[in-house]
């Protein structure tokens, strides 16, 4: 679907807006699950494998979306032993870093 929306002619780039949204969110939190941290976009724009430019504000949107399924992973783990408030503050920290 990517590489025809680049490749279709006269196409809005804006309304790819959303996905490229829902790509970053899902790909931040594969990151963050296995890695306990939250990567930049520099390192998202190269490791991802997407060609084409990520804006700040997808990053963004990505960012504030993943801040609700660590919440729902959060929710749904209250009664293990997971250690959920780690990534929590994570979270907390890189947005502090980014605001």
């Amino acid at each position: 679907m990517i590489t025809l929306v680049l490749f279709t002619p006269n196409t809005n780039p804006h309304i790819c807006v959303g996905a490229v949204e829902e790509f970053a969110e899902g790909w931040l939190l594969s990151v963050f699950l296995k890695e306990d941290r939250l990567p930049s976009l520099a390192e998202m724009q190269t490791d991802s494998g997407l060609q084409f430019e990520i804006s700040v504000a997808e990053y963004l949107g990505g960012v504030f979306d993943l801040t609700g399924e660590v919440v729902r992973i959060a929710v749904r783990s209250a009664g293990a032993q997971v250690p959920l408030m780690n990534y929590l503050m994570i979270i907390q920290m890189h947005y502090s870093m980014i605001t």
